[in-house]
Protein backbone atom coordinates (compact mmCIF):
# COMPACT_ATOMS: atom_id res chain seq x y z
CA UNK A 1 0.00 0.00 0.00
CA UNK A 2 0.90 3.66 -0.65
CA UNK A 3 1.44 6.26 2.21
CA UNK A 4 1.58 10.15 2.25
CA UNK A 5 3.77 11.24 5.83
CA UNK A 6 3.16 15.22 6.48
CA UNK A 7 3.36 17.15 9.47
CA UNK A 8 3.61 20.59 11.56
CA UNK A 9 1.23 22.83 9.21
CA UNK A 10 1.21 25.44 11.99
CA UNK A 11 -2.06 26.67 10.24
CA UNK A 12 -2.15 30.19 11.57
CA UNK A 13 1.21 30.82 11.87
CA UNK A 14 2.16 34.80 11.80
CA UNK A 15 5.16 34.95 10.51
CA UNK A 16 6.77 37.96 11.50
CA UNK A 17 3.40 39.22 12.03
CA UNK A 18 1.98 38.41 8.39
CA UNK A 19 -0.72 35.68 7.47
CA UNK A 20 -0.07 33.27 5.29
CA UNK A 21 -3.64 32.03 4.47
CA UNK A 22 -3.21 31.92 0.60
CA UNK A 23 0.62 30.45 1.54
CA UNK A 24 -1.29 27.81 3.49
CA UNK A 25 -4.22 26.65 0.90
CA UNK A 26 -1.56 26.86 -1.64
CA UNK A 27 0.19 24.35 -0.01
CA UNK A 28 -2.54 22.21 1.40
CA UNK A 29 -3.97 22.22 -2.48
CA UNK A 30 -0.61 20.83 -3.58
CA UNK A 31 -1.58 18.03 -1.09
CA UNK A 32 -4.53 16.43 -2.42
CA UNK A 33 -3.03 17.13 -5.65
CA UNK A 34 -0.51 14.72 -5.05
CA UNK A 35 -2.82 12.39 -2.95
CA UNK A 36 -4.92 12.19 -6.03
CA UNK A 37 -1.97 11.17 -8.61
CA UNK A 38 -0.12 9.28 -6.99
CA UNK A 39 -3.02 7.04 -5.71
CA UNK A 40 -2.16 7.26 -1.80
CA UNK A 41 -4.17 4.99 0.37
CA UNK A 42 -3.41 6.13 3.68
CA UNK A 43 -2.64 9.65 4.50
CA UNK A 44 -0.63 9.99 7.79
CA UNK A 45 -0.55 13.77 9.65
CA UNK A 46 2.11 13.80 12.53
CA UNK A 47 1.13 16.33 15.03
CA UNK A 48 1.28 20.52 15.13
CA UNK A 49 -1.79 21.09 12.79
CA UNK A 50 -2.30 24.39 14.33
CA UNK A 51 0.31 26.39 15.94
CA UNK A 52 -1.35 27.47 18.93
CA UNK A 53 -4.10 25.86 20.87
CA UNK A 54 -6.89 27.80 19.89
CA UNK A 55 -6.48 28.36 16.63
CA UNK A 56 -8.86 30.92 14.52
CA UNK A 57 -12.22 30.18 12.80
CA UNK A 58 -10.58 30.15 9.45
CA UNK A 59 -7.37 27.69 10.33
CA UNK A 60 -10.13 25.34 11.36
CA UNK A 61 -12.65 25.62 8.22
CA UNK A 62 -9.29 25.35 5.93
CA UNK A 63 -7.94 21.92 8.55
CA UNK A 64 -11.48 19.94 8.05
CA UNK A 65 -12.19 21.06 4.26
CA UNK A 66 -8.65 19.69 3.59
CA UNK A 67 -9.47 16.68 5.56
CA UNK A 68 -13.46 16.39 3.63
CA UNK A 69 -11.69 16.81 0.40
CA UNK A 70 -9.26 14.45 0.45
CA UNK A 71 -12.28 11.79 1.22
CA UNK A 72 -14.34 12.29 -0.69
CA UNK A 73 -12.84 14.24 -3.61
CA UNK A 74 -9.26 12.89 -3.73
CA UNK A 75 -10.66 9.06 -2.41
CA UNK A 76 -8.17 8.61 0.22
CA UNK A 77 -9.89 5.48 1.82
CA UNK A 78 -7.65 5.80 5.87
CA UNK A 79 -6.49 9.31 6.87
CA UNK A 80 -4.50 9.31 10.58
CA UNK A 81 -4.15 12.04 12.17
CA UNK A 82 -2.00 12.88 15.56
CA UNK A 83 -1.41 15.70 18.16
CA UNK A 84 1.44 17.91 18.51
CA UNK A 85 2.55 20.23 21.00
CA UNK A 86 1.27 23.21 19.53
CA UNK A 87 -2.30 21.73 19.38
CA UNK A 88 -5.23 21.20 21.57
CA UNK A 89 -5.50 17.78 22.18
CA UNK A 90 -9.27 18.32 23.61
CA UNK A 91 -10.08 20.55 20.69
CA UNK A 92 -8.06 17.61 17.98
CA UNK A 93 -10.45 14.81 19.52
CA UNK A 94 -13.63 16.82 19.90
CA UNK A 95 -15.23 15.47 16.44
CA UNK A 96 -13.14 12.45 16.25
CA UNK A 97 -16.13 10.27 16.33
CA UNK A 98 -18.19 11.99 13.18
CA UNK A 99 -14.41 12.08 11.36
CA UNK A 100 -14.32 8.48 11.85
CA UNK A 101 -17.27 7.39 9.69
CA UNK A 102 -15.19 9.16 7.24
CA UNK A 103 -12.55 6.96 7.90
CA UNK A 104 -10.36 9.77 9.27
CA UNK A 105 -9.03 8.61 12.44
CA UNK A 106 -8.02 11.06 14.74
CA UNK A 107 -5.46 10.50 18.18
CA UNK A 108 -5.03 13.88 20.08
CA UNK A 109 -4.11 12.75 23.32
CA UNK A 110 -3.61 9.27 24.94
CA UNK A 111 -4.36 9.28 27.97
CA UNK A 112 -3.23 7.95 31.24
CA UNK A 113 -4.12 4.84 32.09
CA UNK A 114 -5.42 4.24 29.15
CA UNK A 115 -4.29 0.81 27.24
CA UNK A 116 -1.96 1.48 24.50
CA UNK A 117 -4.51 -0.12 22.02
CA UNK A 118 -6.30 3.07 22.64
CA UNK A 119 -3.63 4.11 19.29
CA UNK A 120 -3.57 1.12 16.93
CA UNK A 121 -5.34 2.50 13.83
CA UNK A 122 -5.80 0.54 11.18
CA UNK A 123 -4.48 1.31 7.24
CA UNK A 124 -7.03 0.52 4.84
CA UNK A 125 -6.04 0.17 0.93
CA UNK A 126 -8.56 1.50 -2.17
CA UNK A 127 -9.66 -1.74 -2.02
CA UNK A 128 -10.68 -2.08 1.42
CA UNK A 129 -8.26 -4.38 2.60
CA UNK A 130 -6.18 -3.89 5.82
CA UNK A 131 -2.51 -3.84 4.67
CA UNK A 132 -0.75 -1.93 8.01
CA UNK A 133 -1.37 -1.25 10.84
CA UNK A 134 -0.57 2.50 12.40
CA UNK A 135 0.89 2.64 16.04
CA UNK A 136 -0.58 6.62 15.74
CA UNK A 137 1.35 7.89 18.96
CA UNK A 138 0.44 11.81 20.09
CA UNK A 139 2.64 14.58 22.01
CA UNK A 140 2.60 13.39 24.86
CA UNK A 141 3.00 16.04 28.38
CA UNK A 142 4.41 15.16 31.30
CA UNK A 143 1.13 14.83 33.07
CA UNK A 144 0.12 12.51 30.31
CA UNK A 145 3.15 10.13 31.57
CA UNK A 146 2.16 11.49 35.56
CA UNK A 147 5.78 12.20 36.03
CA UNK A 148 6.91 13.04 39.82
CA UNK A 149 8.27 16.43 39.58
CA UNK A 150 9.39 16.97 42.92
CA UNK A 151 12.99 17.21 44.19
CA UNK A 152 14.74 16.37 40.97
CA UNK A 153 17.10 18.66 38.73
CA UNK A 154 16.35 19.81 35.65
CA UNK A 155 18.27 16.92 33.94
CA UNK A 156 16.84 14.18 36.03
CA UNK A 157 12.94 15.69 35.26
CA UNK A 158 14.11 15.35 31.12
CA UNK A 159 15.96 12.31 31.86
CA UNK A 160 12.90 10.41 33.69
CA UNK A 161 10.71 12.19 30.57
CA UNK A 162 12.89 10.73 27.99
CA UNK A 163 12.55 7.02 29.66
CA UNK A 164 8.98 7.36 30.13
CA UNK A 165 8.38 8.11 26.58
CA UNK A 166 10.33 5.11 25.58
CA UNK A 167 8.47 3.35 27.90
CA UNK A 168 5.05 4.42 26.34
CA UNK A 169 6.22 3.39 22.56
CA UNK A 170 7.40 0.50 23.69
CA UNK A 171 3.77 -0.80 24.76
CA UNK A 172 2.02 0.38 21.79
CA UNK A 173 4.06 -1.36 19.42
CA UNK A 174 4.09 -4.88 21.85
CA UNK A 175 0.40 -4.03 21.42
CA UNK A 176 0.22 -3.93 17.46
CA UNK A 177 2.86 -7.05 17.36
CA UNK A 178 0.80 -8.95 19.38
CA UNK A 179 -2.68 -8.27 17.81
CA UNK A 180 -1.85 -7.55 14.19
CA UNK A 181 1.72 -9.99 13.69
CA UNK A 182 1.04 -10.47 10.30
CA UNK A 183 0.86 -6.83 9.07
CA UNK A 184 3.43 -4.38 8.68
CA UNK A 185 3.71 -1.70 11.32
CA UNK A 186 3.87 1.86 10.63
CA UNK A 187 4.70 3.88 13.70
CA UNK A 188 3.29 7.80 13.65
CA UNK A 189 5.38 9.88 16.60
CA UNK A 190 5.77 14.15 17.31
CA UNK A 191 8.52 13.98 19.56
CA UNK A 192 12.45 14.69 19.38
CA UNK A 193 14.82 12.06 18.76
CA UNK A 194 18.34 11.41 19.60
CA UNK A 195 19.97 11.26 15.48
CA UNK A 196 17.32 14.13 14.67
CA UNK A 197 19.13 17.51 13.38
CA UNK A 198 17.80 20.97 15.07
CA UNK A 199 17.26 23.46 12.16
CA UNK A 200 15.36 26.08 11.47
CA UNK A 201 12.50 27.79 12.95
CA UNK A 202 12.03 24.96 15.88
CA UNK A 203 10.97 27.01 19.10
CA UNK A 204 12.80 25.67 22.44
CA UNK A 205 10.89 22.37 22.73
CA UNK A 206 13.75 19.91 25.24
CA UNK A 207 16.73 20.53 23.57
CA UNK A 208 19.98 20.94 24.66
CA UNK A 209 21.17 16.84 24.56
CA UNK A 210 17.73 16.65 27.09
CA UNK A 211 14.61 14.59 26.53
CA UNK A 212 15.79 13.05 23.50
CA UNK A 213 14.25 9.45 22.58
CA UNK A 214 16.19 6.89 21.05
CA UNK A 215 15.44 6.31 17.64
CA UNK A 216 16.08 3.01 17.59
CA UNK A 217 13.52 2.38 20.17
CA UNK A 218 10.77 3.59 17.95
CA UNK A 219 11.80 2.75 14.50
CA UNK A 220 13.34 -0.75 15.39
CA UNK A 221 11.55 -3.39 13.05
CA UNK A 222 8.92 -0.98 11.55
CA UNK A 223 8.02 -0.81 7.75
CA UNK A 224 7.80 2.95 8.44
CA UNK A 225 8.68 5.78 11.28
CA UNK A 226 6.95 8.85 10.52
CA UNK A 227 8.03 11.69 12.73
CA UNK A 228 6.79 15.42 12.98
CA UNK A 229 7.68 17.85 15.88
CA UNK A 230 11.17 18.93 13.54
CA UNK A 231 10.65 21.58 10.99
CA UNK A 232 14.15 20.29 8.64
CA UNK A 233 12.93 17.04 6.50
CA UNK A 234 15.47 14.24 7.49
CA UNK A 235 16.19 10.80 7.75
CA UNK A 236 17.34 9.32 11.15
CA UNK A 237 19.32 6.46 12.41
CA UNK A 238 20.94 5.88 8.87
CA UNK A 239 17.85 4.04 7.83
CA UNK A 240 15.85 5.83 4.91
CA UNK A 241 12.03 4.92 6.17
CA UNK A 242 13.14 6.74 9.39
CA UNK A 243 11.65 10.38 8.22
CA UNK A 244 10.91 14.09 9.71
CA UNK A 245 8.84 14.99 7.23
CA UNK A 246 9.32 18.71 7.98
CA UNK A 247 6.62 21.55 8.18
CA UNK A 248 4.65 22.26 5.71
CA UNK A 249 5.41 26.58 5.34
CA UNK A 250 9.04 28.01 6.57
CA UNK A 251 7.89 29.37 9.64
CA UNK A 252 11.36 31.41 9.96
CA UNK A 253 13.42 33.07 7.45
CA UNK A 254 16.65 30.84 8.83
CA UNK A 255 14.05 27.92 6.87
CA UNK A 256 13.71 29.13 3.58
CA UNK A 257 16.36 28.03 1.46
CA UNK A 258 15.34 24.37 2.34
CA UNK A 259 12.72 23.17 0.50
CA UNK A 260 9.58 21.98 1.77
CA UNK A 261 7.94 18.27 0.95
CA UNK A 262 6.40 15.94 2.14
CA UNK A 263 6.94 12.00 1.67
CA UNK A 264 5.59 8.75 -0.30
CA UNK A 265 5.82 5.65 0.88
CA UNK A 266 5.47 2.15 -0.83
CA UNK A 267 5.27 -0.02 1.67
CA UNK A 268 6.08 -4.05 0.54
CA UNK A 269 3.57 -6.58 1.91
CA UNK A 270 6.53 -8.75 3.67
CA UNK A 271 6.48 -5.54 6.50
CA UNK A 272 9.68 -5.02 5.22
CA UNK A 273 11.41 -1.07 4.61
CA UNK A 274 9.24 1.14 2.85
CA UNK A 275 10.69 2.75 -0.48
CA UNK A 276 10.70 6.24 0.26
CA UNK A 277 10.06 9.22 -2.37
CA UNK A 278 10.24 12.90 -1.87
CA UNK A 279 7.92 15.21 -3.50
CA UNK A 280 8.64 18.62 -3.61
CA UNK A 281 6.24 21.45 -2.38
CA UNK A 282 6.12 24.41 -4.49
CA UNK A 283 6.30 27.70 -2.76
CA UNK A 284 3.32 30.37 -2.85
CA UNK A 285 5.44 33.04 -2.78
CA UNK A 286 9.33 34.22 -3.09
CA UNK A 287 11.38 34.30 0.39
CA UNK A 288 14.90 36.11 0.33
CA UNK A 289 17.69 36.17 3.10
CA UNK A 290 19.97 39.72 2.73
CA UNK A 291 22.84 40.39 4.43
CA UNK A 292 25.51 43.07 4.42
CA UNK A 293 26.62 46.50 4.98
CA UNK A 294 24.45 49.36 4.23
CA UNK A 295 25.89 49.91 0.82
CA UNK A 296 25.72 46.66 -0.08
CA UNK A 297 22.21 46.21 0.60
CA UNK A 298 21.66 49.57 -1.82
CA UNK A 299 23.59 47.34 -4.46
CA UNK A 300 21.51 44.01 -3.05
CA UNK A 301 17.78 46.03 -3.00
CA UNK A 302 18.27 47.51 -6.10
CA UNK A 303 19.24 44.12 -7.88
CA UNK A 304 15.65 42.73 -7.03
CA UNK A 305 13.63 41.24 -9.98
CA UNK A 306 10.04 42.80 -9.59
CA UNK A 307 7.45 40.02 -9.44
CA UNK A 308 5.10 39.87 -12.57
CA UNK A 309 1.70 41.02 -12.65
CA UNK A 310 -0.48 38.88 -10.51
CA UNK A 311 2.09 37.20 -8.54
CA UNK A 312 2.02 37.07 -5.05
CA UNK A 313 4.32 40.10 -3.44
CA UNK A 314 7.77 38.01 -2.36
CA UNK A 315 9.12 38.69 1.13
CA UNK A 316 12.41 39.59 2.29
CA UNK A 317 14.88 39.73 5.54
CA UNK A 318 17.67 42.38 5.70
CA UNK A 319 20.71 41.91 8.55
CA UNK A 320 22.69 45.17 7.95
CA UNK A 321 25.71 45.28 9.59
CA UNK A 322 26.54 48.64 10.82
CA UNK A 323 29.53 50.64 12.46
CA UNK A 324 27.38 53.18 14.13
CA UNK A 325 23.92 54.40 14.77
CA UNK A 326 21.63 54.76 11.67
CA UNK A 327 18.61 56.24 12.63
CA UNK A 328 16.12 55.63 10.02
CA UNK A 329 17.92 53.33 7.84
CA UNK A 330 15.54 50.62 8.27
CA UNK A 331 12.72 52.64 7.20
CA UNK A 332 14.81 53.58 4.05
CA UNK A 333 15.35 49.31 3.39
CA UNK A 334 11.98 49.14 3.93
CA UNK A 335 10.66 51.90 1.22
CA UNK A 336 13.46 50.63 -1.07
CA UNK A 337 12.50 46.70 -1.36
CA UNK A 338 8.69 48.61 -1.53
CA UNK A 339 10.19 50.36 -4.81
CA UNK A 340 11.22 46.98 -6.69
CA UNK A 341 7.64 45.34 -5.52
CA UNK A 342 9.12 43.22 -2.44
CA UNK A 343 7.80 43.48 0.98
CA UNK A 344 10.94 43.51 3.62
CA UNK A 345 8.66 42.27 6.54
CA UNK A 346 12.48 41.67 9.05
CA UNK A 347 15.35 43.97 9.66
CA UNK A 348 18.05 42.86 11.55
CA UNK A 349 20.94 45.10 13.00
CA UNK A 350 24.16 43.66 13.93
CA UNK A 351 26.79 46.14 15.55
CA UNK A 352 30.11 46.23 17.26
CA UNK A 353 29.19 47.87 20.04
CA UNK A 354 26.80 46.48 22.70
CA UNK A 355 23.21 47.02 22.09
CA UNK A 356 22.41 49.13 25.12
CA UNK A 357 25.16 51.90 24.00
CA UNK A 358 23.57 51.91 20.59
CA UNK A 359 20.16 52.41 22.17
CA UNK A 360 21.22 55.78 23.78
CA UNK A 361 23.20 56.87 21.10
CA UNK A 362 20.88 56.49 18.45
CA UNK A 363 17.58 57.28 20.89
CA UNK A 364 15.94 53.65 19.47
CA UNK A 365 13.95 50.44 21.03
CA UNK A 366 14.40 47.34 19.22
CA UNK A 367 10.55 46.15 18.53
CA UNK A 368 9.53 42.87 19.97
CA UNK A 369 9.75 40.83 16.58
CA UNK A 370 13.42 41.44 16.25
CA UNK A 371 14.17 40.14 19.82
CA UNK A 372 15.00 36.61 20.45
CA UNK A 373 13.07 35.26 24.19
CA UNK A 374 16.33 33.69 24.70
CA UNK A 375 18.36 35.96 23.93
CA UNK A 376 16.35 38.51 25.91
CA UNK A 377 16.52 36.37 29.01
CA UNK A 378 20.17 35.79 28.91
CA UNK A 379 20.78 39.92 28.30
CA UNK A 380 18.82 40.38 31.55
CA UNK A 381 20.66 37.50 33.68
CA UNK A 382 23.94 39.51 32.60
CA UNK A 383 22.52 42.99 33.75
CA UNK A 384 21.55 41.27 36.83
CA UNK A 385 23.97 38.87 37.99
CA UNK A 386 27.51 39.94 35.62
CA UNK A 387 27.59 36.68 34.10
CA UNK A 388 25.12 34.39 31.68
CA UNK A 389 22.75 31.42 33.00
CA UNK A 390 24.56 28.15 34.16
CA UNK A 391 23.34 25.25 31.60
CA UNK A 392 20.47 24.10 34.68
CA UNK A 393 18.55 27.80 34.53
CA UNK A 394 18.49 28.19 30.60
CA UNK A 395 17.51 24.23 30.34
CA UNK A 396 14.24 25.31 33.37
CA UNK A 397 13.76 28.53 31.11
CA UNK A 398 13.32 26.29 27.91
CA UNK A 399 10.74 24.41 29.50
CA UNK A 400 8.95 27.42 30.65
CA UNK A 401 9.45 29.26 27.42
CA UNK A 402 8.07 25.60 25.40
CA UNK A 403 5.19 25.97 28.11
CA UNK A 404 3.41 29.30 27.03
CA UNK A 405 4.36 28.56 23.42
CA UNK A 406 2.39 25.32 23.00
CA UNK A 407 -0.41 26.32 25.05
CA UNK A 408 0.81 25.14 28.41
CA UNK A 409 -1.71 22.60 28.94
CA UNK A 410 -1.97 18.99 28.91
CA UNK A 411 -4.84 18.60 27.07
Amino acid sequence: MRLLHTADWHLGQRFHDQRRGDDEQHALDQLLELSAEHRIDAFLLAGDIFDTANPGAEEQRRYYRFLFKLVTEVGVPTVVVTGGNHDSALRLDGPKDLLADLGIQVVGRWPRDTPPEHCLVELKDRQGRVGAICAAVPYLRDGDLRLPPIGETAPQIHARYAQALENRYFQVRQAAAEAYPELPLVVMGHCYVDDALIGGGERPVQIGNLAKVRVQVLGEGTAYLALGHLHRPQRLGGQDHWRYSGSLLPTGFDEVERRREVLRVDLPADGSAGEVTSLPLEPYREYRRLHGTPDQLESILADLVPPEVGTPIPWAEASVVLEGPRPGFAQHLVDSARDRGWDLISVKRHRATTERTERSAAGEVLGLKELDPEEVFIERHRQEFDRDPDDELLTEFRSLLESVTSGGSSE
